[in-house]
């Protein structure tokens, strides 16, 4: 609640010292150190620009970067912030935090009897106050460590989702790809994020959101999607079977998928991760497989239209955003997100159906007689050369 009202906050008066330093600690508090320790560097970096008028009115901001450190298991760098404002320019309310901080910092420090100066001067200013009392009786949660917790949602919500689809892809394909154009698709879907990111930032300048994320947003990343892929594997050899454009489809998604995962991993609780695990991975190579099929019809049908790679990947883009719609409306009312499951394992029958299909042309006869006929015409070319 607290991060939702510093965003409309943001959004109201831009990026200022207050926001940053509001923003450091709610981070702490969820224990995104290093998401914290880039809003403090940010706002300190304002706090230097600051004339002495400016300071007066922010002193009491440097008790809320304080708290952050504290929360960080940073007890030097709080304490020296706690000793800089003039407790003049603070109330009652805000100099007894200031000193219960103090005392706090200086238990951790084993300066136990300055501790309990600050603790005595704590108690007399605001006995009463909550955040005071905490930090008297050391119930605050201090964590020193934060890169185990970073480490795992990391794995969690980012790498080990993507590698997993990646190898069950990879497994359930008879002949087995290469392992050079499999990595290439993944690794050019990964890096198409920036381009996509550089677009999003731009777009959402003139664009309503809910028009970037539900219309807009989609067609890019589908059609990003399959240039990156086509632009990875299009002349690889490997590719020379109808269902190879959906395995390489899919590396590319998961690229994708991971990389922009690495964009959200650190801003979310446990059950946000675990749901994007679960949900966002497999669900971009579940759009993709629409254009990942009609691509290998058009290179390897004959009577096949270009166009059918333009329908796929308006189809795909269609369904990204009605699955970004039954997102963005369950981030305001938690009963949408019962759609996402009904619609998914639609995703999952149409795509088991597509596979399906794909796999029933490369076992044709009529395919192999032309795919030897192919393998001998290019081995004749090769020896007259």
């Amino acid at each position: 609640e607290a991060l939702k009202d510093t965003e409309r906050a943001e959004h109201l008066v831009g990026r200022t010292f207050a926001i940053h330093s509001i923003y450091a600690w709610i981070y702490a508090c969820k224990k995104q150190h290093w998401l914290a320790e880039r809003e403090l560097n940010q706002a300190f970096s304002l706090w230097a620009e600051f004339n002495p008028e400016e300071r007066k009115l922010n002193a009491f901001l440097l008790n809320v970067c304080a708290l952050a450190y504290l929360r960080m298991g940073k007890f030097n760098h709080s304490l020296d912030l706690l000793q800089s404002p003039n407790q003049k320019l603070l109330s009652r309310d805000q100099s007894a935090i200031n000193f219960a901080s103090r005392s706090f910092n200086e238990k951790q420090l084993n300066l136990h009897l300055k501790a309990k100066a600050d603790s005595l001067t704590a108690n007399k200013l605001d006995p009463d106050n909550v955040l005071v009392q905490r930090l008297l009786q050391e119930k605050i949660e201090v964590s020193s460590e934060p890169f185990d917790l970073m480490l795992v949602s990391f794995v969690l919500s980012a790498l080990l989702p993507s590698l997993l689809w990646l190898w069950w892809f990879w497994r359930h394909d008879k002949k087995r790809e290469p392992a050079a154009p499999l990595f290439r698709s993944f690794l050019f879907g990964a890096l198409l994020t920036i381009p996509i990111i550089v677009f999003a930032t731009s777009a959402r300048m003139f664009l309503p959101v809910i028009f970037y994320m539900c219309l807009v947003g989609p067609l890019v990343e589908e059609v990003g999607k399959f240039l990156a892929c086509k632009l990875a594997v299009d002349r690889d050899p490997a590719f020379d079977e109808p269902v190879d454009g959906i395995i390489y489809a899919a590396a590319t998604a998961l690229g994708f998928a991971f990389a922009e995962n690495l964009e959200y991993f650190a801003t979310m609780d446990t059950m946000t991760i675990l749901g994007r695990s679960v949900v966002s991975v497999p669900s971009h190579v579940l759009f993709s497989v629409w254009w990942g099929e009609a691509w290998s019809r058009s290179k390897f049908s004959a009577g096949t239209r270009r166009y059918s790679i333009v329908q796929g990947l308006l189809m795909a883009a269609l369904l990204h955003a009605l699955h970004n719609s039954l997102l963005f409306m369950a981030s305001t009312n938690s009963a949408y997100w019962w759609g996402t499951i009904p619609f998914t394992l639609v995703l999952w029958a149409f795509f088991l159906c597509i596979v399906r299909r794909t796999k029933a042309t490369t076992d044709s006869a009529v395919f192999r007689t032309i795919k030897v006929k192919t393998e001998v015409e290019a081995n004749l070319k090769t020896q007259a050369r």
